[in-house]
């Protein structure tokens, strides 16, 4: 069907225009992924009372910004008490993210949440046990944009303290010094007053410590907490203040040798105070420390060792963010990192630091990361780690405090839908197909189709590890049946797959074979590993790259039968020589592209200066050659760029492409070259980023490939734009014309978009790795406006001009609108002028009506 949206007639050398009524590119989110319904990463500790556990997680949830959860000290009856709601331009009515342990008084919870909130800068809530009653008693106020100051504090990542009738806590940021505050406030949520700001800091040092992190602890009127930054050497602090707000102190400034940044709630025992540092002392992984209430005595009680480099493994753990518990003269903690495995520690030492002990050692399956606080119930210590578990998504744990008992209690499920999309889509029909890299019921992501309206969203297939993890590059639509490849999985190094379009036949084609060590940058193998890019499809071949391994440990080039009954590998990229450099280039993370018999394709690295290749290799794997070699980096920059991530495009003899990094920037380019390697050329490079959020006009590191509609390229950039969160973006075939479509904001939008376009009439289609109302990604549309044709004479010619940033119109003409109208195409060909399409023509013989129809 012709779509008339502008016309033109031109009687004896005069013409008119009829103007089309032009507005913005309208981006429409047709999914928006979900994230855990139950929630995930609950990075704060819980609290025990008749037999139940409560908590928070910091992400998931329906909105994904978080919920207030309850579970029983066996495990069973998990239970969402409150999904913190969905944020506009970050704020909301209760609040998001949630990283402080809940305190429990008569049946009211109360906590704080780090963000959200009317001012975008976090909030304290109070919720019932049941899950009834959730109020916000206090949203603090937004900083300022220049000084990062306001009056109150900003983002509480901490645990509240109750005196009475009053709440007692500490923001990390904001206050008259921009370095945190500590506050009180009631129950009913009045009074809330700011106690003590703590100063600006000149450099990393200050006098009284900076962004305090952890919970307080109050004796006799006086508050004990602690800092990260700030102090005299700035490694932070401890400190006392009064509850009035008055007798500030700081008690001891921490040195780095002693520890390093005091983020953990402390533990008072008569005159002593107890806590952690997560860096610092010897091998800067952290200490255990005691301190007089007068700042006197200070005493490391344990130094946590140096880690194994390449397991980052070690005996008692390292970096223990939480603070202590204390019982009958032991202390009992948690380490982020370290222990047998490298993923934390339980431990315990005595109170004067005899008798340290690895209670238990993580091993991800089980819990990956405790970065809080434990509780003591029943004689049974109750924690959690923020990530790990089966779905990597965090779990509650309980073991006994001789280290016997360890339970995984309930651990926090993935999605369903999937998570964090890369790769492209493909169209068939109505139908959109696509992979998400992570989520899905086992955490390996998903395949998933949807309409292009939006609605039907299906799960085609959840990845289970023995069918490989994480798809990365873009599907291959054949038929009814779709072809991938995956990087990784539990027993091999990736795989390719095949699966129906309805869900069904899910096979795996090939498995990459294990590695071989050779050297610490060098692992060989007959086949390849790790293939991250999309798959090609010529006759009954798929072609492809592995990243890794081979006979050089640098990636190979593959060709696989659709049935899985053959496989080759056409091309091993050569072991690096000095600087990883080497004559044909090195990890082709990309697909490959298809011409004539011909196969182009891109490796990240290596090459004569190690910035990457474009190369091509004939499909029965003869005649490779290395078409550019990207140039050596100056000051981050170059001329023609680094890192071509992704696949090409061609057209006719001319192959386009992105590099993710360098050009005059360092942001990244848009380049094309000719199948022969002759004639490189910068089409654009991305400008510079400023300012915090990292913003610019046109976007920075493009990561996908390109998209061709006549002499238009459209293309994503992950980062950049006017809001940091990446861009659409379009530029003629010979650079000129180069258009910003979209500016992503991370918001119900998406942001960082890595993966590239597909145009059916007019609109575009594309995924988002992240934002969308749980920061999962997005699939969107955006319309391209549709042109407008302009009309000048020359002489005895005509000059049309349109845009070249929508895509598949045509000029036609004819000599009379009488019905039937009878349209032409117009000759010649239009041209590239000023980054507009131009034709001319001669008005010496007829008079023409002209229109650009789809």
């Amino acid at each position: 069907m012709k779509y008339l949206f502008c016309l033109a007639a031109l009687i004896a050398g005069f013409g008119w225009a009829a103007t089309h009524s032009a507005s913005a590119q309208t981006l429409t989110p047709l999914h928006t992924f979900t994230g855990p319904a139950s929630g995930a990463y609950p990075i704060a500790g819980v609290t025990a009372a008749d037999g139940t556990l409560y908590g928070v997680a910091q992400s998931g949830g329906s909105a994904g910004n978080g919920v207030v959860f309850a579970v029983g000290t066996n495990g069973t009856g998990f239970t969402i008490l409150h999904n913190f709601s969905a944020m506009t331009a970050s704020t909301n009515s209760d609040g998001a993210t949630p990283d402080g342990s809940l305190i429990l008084s008569g049946g009211t919870l109360y906590g704080t949440t780090a963000w959200g909130g009317a001012g975008g800068a976090g909030s304290v809530f109070r919720i019932n046990a049941d899950g009834t009653g959730f109020t916000n008693l206090y949203s603090f106020s937004a900083t300022d944009s220049t000084t990062a100051t306001n009056n109150d504090g900003a983002n509480p990542y901490g645990s509240l303290i109750l005196s009475g009738s009053t709440l007692y806590g500490m923001a990390d940021e904001g206050g008259t010094g921009a370095d945190g505050t500590v506050f009180a406030i009631h129950l009913d949520g009045t009074g809330f007053t700011n106690l003590y700001n703590f100063s600006a800091k000149v450099g990393s040092v200050n006098s009284d410590g900076a962004q305090p992190f952890g919970g307080l602890v109050l004796s006799g009127g006086v508050l004990y907490g602690g800092t990260q930054t700030g102090g005299a050497s700035g490694a932070g602090t401890v400190f006392a203040v009064n509850t009035d707000g008055t007798g500030f102190t700081n008690l001891h400034s921490f040195t780095s040798t002693d520890g390093n940044a005091a983020d953990g709630s402390l533990v008072l025992s008569g005159g002593t105070l107890y806590g952690t540092t997560d860096g610092g002392g010897s091998a800067r992984n952290g200490t255990v420390f005691a301190l007089n209430t007068d700042g006197s005595g200070f005493t490391n009680l344990h130094i946590f060792s140096s880690l194994a480099s390449s397991q980052n493994t070690n005996s008692d753990g390292a970096t223990p963010f939480a603070g202590l518990l204390l019982s009958g003269g032991v202390l009992y903690g948690t380490t982020h990192a370290g222990g047998n495995a490298g993923f934390g520690v339980v431990f315990a030492v005595s109170t004067d630091g005899t008798g340290f002990t690895n209670l238990y050692s993580f091993t991800s399956t089980d819990g990956n990361g405790p970065f809080a606080s434990l509780t003591l119930s029943d004689g049974i210590l109750f924690g959690t780690t923020q990530i790990g578990g089966l779905a990597g998504n965090g779990t509650v744990f309980s073991i006994n405090p001789d280290g016997s008992g360890f339970s995984s209690l309930y651990t926090f499920p993935p999605n369903s839908d999937g998570t964090s999309p890369q790769a492209g889509l493909v169209r068939s029909g109505n139908t959109l197909y696509g992979a998400a890299q992570s989520g899905g019921s086992y955490g390996n992501g998903t395949l998933f189709k949807v309409s292009a309206d939006g609605s039907g969203f299906t799960t085609l297939h959840e990845f289970t590890s023995s069918d490989g993890i994480t798809p990365n590059g873009d599907l291959t639509l054949s038929g009814s049946t779709l072809y991938g490849a995956m990087a990784n999985g539990s027993v091999a190094r990736g795989t390719i797959f095949a699966v129906n379009t309805d869900g069904s036949g899910f096979t795996n084609l090939h498995r990459f074979s294990a590695l071989t060590f050779v050297t610490s940058s060098k692992y060989t193998n007959a086949d390849g590993a790790y293939p991250n890019g999309g798959l090609v499809q010529f006759g009954s071949m798929l072609y492809g790259t592995a990243a890794s391994g081979g006979a050089g440990g640098h990636g190979t080039l593959f060709a696989v039968n659709t049935d899985g009954s053959y496989f080759t590998n056409l091309y091993n990229f050569t072991a690096y020589r000095r600087g990883n450099t080497n004559s044909d280039g090195a990890s082709p993370n990309a697909g490959l592209v298809l011409s004539g018999s011909t196969l182009y394709g891109t490796a990240l690295s290596g090459g004569t200066k190690g910035n990457g290749t474009v190369f091509k290799i004939n499909t029965d794997g003869t005649g490779f050659t290395n078409l550019h070699n990207f140039t050596a980096l100056v000051g981050g920059t170059n001329s023609d760029g680094v890192q071509p991530y992704n696949a090409l495009v061609v057209s006719g003899s001319t192959l386009y492409g992105v590099a993710y990094t360098g050009g005059n920037f360092g942001v990244g380019t848009v380049f094309k070259v000719n199948t022969d390697g002759s004639g490189f050329m910068t089409l654009h490079s991305f400008t510079a980023l400023v300012g915090a959020l990292y913003t610019n006009n046109d976007g920075a590191y493009p990561y996908a490939p390109l998209l061709i509609s006549g002499n238009t390229l459209y293309g994503t950039a992950n980062g950049g734009g006017m809001f940091g969160g990446g861009t659409v973006f379009a530029v003629n075939t010979d650079g000129s014309g180069f258009t910003t479509l979209y500016h992503f904001s991370y918001g119900n939008d998406g942001g960082s978009p890595a993966a590239g376009l597909l145009l059916s009439s007019n609109i575009l289609y594309g995924t988002a790795q992240y934002g969308g109302m749980a920061n999962a990604g997005t699939v969107f549309s955006l319309a391209l406006l549709p042109p407008k044709l302009a009309i000048t004479g020359s002489g005895t010619n005509v000059v049309l001009n349109w845009s070249n940033t929508s895509a598949g119109f045509t000029l036609e003409s004819t000599p009379s609108l009488a019905s039937p109208a009878v349209w032409s195409p117009v000759s010649p060909a239009p041209q590239i002028v000023n980054g507009q399409n131009c034709v001319t023509n001669s008005t010496a013989s007829q008079q023409l009506f002209y229109q650009l129809s789809q």
